[in-house]
């Protein structure tokens, strides 16, 4: 799936829910504004993710965990979620490296995890998820930031 669009399609996509067949969350429209073209494709492409993963800090974990905010973070580090032990052992840190690994093949990164997901043959999609969970990090470092003033 290539994800080359302008953005008033992009605009036009988040709105409809048409891209790749799968319906957007809300979350995933409204997370963050001001996107570069990379993530803003990123956060198109994150639809599929949406029906197990939530990216807005005021949400809870879904089936899988909220994954606002854990770009550069350990894996498994949210508290509150029960994560599989193989993940939980795994040693990884959410860096572009692993997370593209992990995205093209879950059960290869982490043998013995719970990620349902097959994965994403696509680098450019790849990528582009990879871009949308470097700007959710950014934003929340700055609401972090804004907050403790």
């Amino acid at each position: 799936m290539k994800l080359n669009m302008s953005f008033s399609a992009l605009t036009l996509c988040l709105v409809s829910a048409g891209c790749s067949g799968s319906q957007p969350s809300q979350e995933v429209a409204v997370a963050i504004s001001g996107l570069s073209p990379q993530a803003a494709e990123g956060q198109v492409a994150f639809g599929e993710c949406a029906l197990c993963h939530a990216v807005d800090p005021t949400k809870g974990h879904k089936i899988g965990p909220n994954l606002y905010g854990i770009y550069g973070e350990e894996a498994a580090s949210h508290p509150d979620f029960a994560y599989s032990r193989a993940l939980l052992n795994a040693g990884l840190v959410w860096d572009e490296a692993t997370l593209d690994a992990y995205l093209e093949n879950p059960a290869k990164l982490v043998k013995g995890g719970r990620m349902a997901y097959r994965g994403q043959p696509d680098p450019e999609v790849r990528a582009a998820l990879i871009a949308y969970l470097k700007a959710l990090k950014e934003h929340a470092d700055q609401k972090k930031a804004s907050d403790e003033l």
